[in-house]
């Protein structure tokens, strides 16, 4: 996903939205995305227990496959940008998605990698 996706999501969120449906690009929220898109990105990559991951644009690539991750950064930039704005009743409902989000990272199962070979590639016989 491209990380202008995500900020995109989180004005529609905050219905920074005109009356044809497109969305207002506010200059105080877009100055402060890529920042808060990294800070976001490092609680996900712990949850997720990779390496973590920075963008140096809003045009940048987030190298990140999963539902439950693209709506914690979704929510989790809502949330700041409703923090900055003052709205508490906002930031509350917005961080409390990304938690929830976040928290099913954190739960969720490691892949299981499994051989169809046996050990050490000796499928089916005798050691």
């Amino acid at each position: 996903m491209i990380a202008n996706q995500i900020y995109i999501a989180a004005l529609a969120l905050l219905d920074e939205v005109d009356e044809n449906g497109d969305i207002i690009n506010s200059p105080s929220y877009s100055k402060k995305a890529v920042s808060i898109i990294n800070l976001l990105l490092l609680e996900i990559t712990s949850a997720l227990l990779i390496d973590s991951i920075k963008i140096d644009s809003l045009v940048d690539e987030i190298e990140i496959d999963n539902s439950s991750a693209t709506r914690a950064l979704t929510y989790g930039l809502a949330a700041q940008f409703s923090l900055s704005d003052k709205d508490g009743a906002l930031y509350n409902e917005f961080y409390s998605e990304f938690r929830r989000a976040l928290n099913e990272l954190a739960m969720a199962p490691e892949p299981i990698e499994i051989s169809v070979f046996g050990l050490n590639g000796n499928a089916g016989r005798r050691l």
